[in-house]
């Protein structure tokens, strides 16, 4: 946990080799981790801060799934998820599903300044996540989407509030 600052950098982020479960916060900072080898099983991950000062990232990679189990949450401005060979979250009913993970993003309506929120996903698998509301961040649980693609499997978001596509190069 860093009190003032940033766990790992998004072009340097700490590499794990860990089996059990990541509780990670960055208090007016970023967390950046990529789990080397195996899955990255998560508990709470927060990472706080004004995103207009590269602030508030949440980016998370592993080799395999990313996953958590009830009572996952992670809070962030945005929230970057890379799994490069597995699913991230679950789909109930899908083959070795396990639970959505849960996300609560940052939201904004200035146009100039949401690239800097929302949610980017990456898996070669299922892709699995329910977006909360944040009494802070994103009262209405509205989601601004960016880039969110499975090579190999199902895609499931759901949100309180609007999905919203926070991609300029491509639409929904």
């Amino acid at each position: 946990n860093a009190s003032n600052g940033s766990l790992g950098a998004v072009d340097a982020p700490i590499n794990l080799f860990m089996s059990g479960t990541l509780n990670a916060s960055a208090l007016n900072g970023n967390v950046a981790v990529n789990q080397i080898a195996g899955s990255l099983k998560l508990g709470t991950v927060l990472a706080t801060g004004d995103p207009a000062l590269g602030r508030g990232l949440a980016s998370l990679t592993a080799l395999n799934d990313i996953y958590g189990d009830a009572g996952n949450r992670i809070s962030a401005a945005r929230v970057e998820l890379d799994s490069m060979t597995g699913a991230v979250g679950g789909i109930a009913g899908n083959l070795n599903a396990r639970l959505a993970l849960t996300v609560a993003p940052g939201y904004t309506d200035d146009r100039a300044l949401q690239s800097q929120y929302g949610l980017q996903v990456t898996a070669a698998g299922d892709i699995g996540i329910d977006i909360v509301a944040d009494p802070l961040r994103n009262p209405l649980g509205h989601l601004l989407a960016d880039t969110i693609v499975s090579s190999g499997g199902d895609v499931r978001l759901t949100a309180p509030g609007r999905i919203l596509d926070n991609n300029p190069n491509q639409a929904i």
